[in-house]
């Protein structure tokens, strides 16, 4: 594995785990992105 792959593995698993995250506090504003 490359590093640029490793680091696209990474970021894909933070914004899905910040928009799970957003999900299960009761759906956070959307039109207020954590990042």
């Amino acid at each position: 594995m490359t590093v640029e792959r490793i680091v696209r593995i990474i970021a894909g698993f933070f914004i899905m785990l910040s928009l799970a995250l957003a999900h299960f506090s009761g759906s956070a504003d959307l039109a207020q992105p954590s990042w």
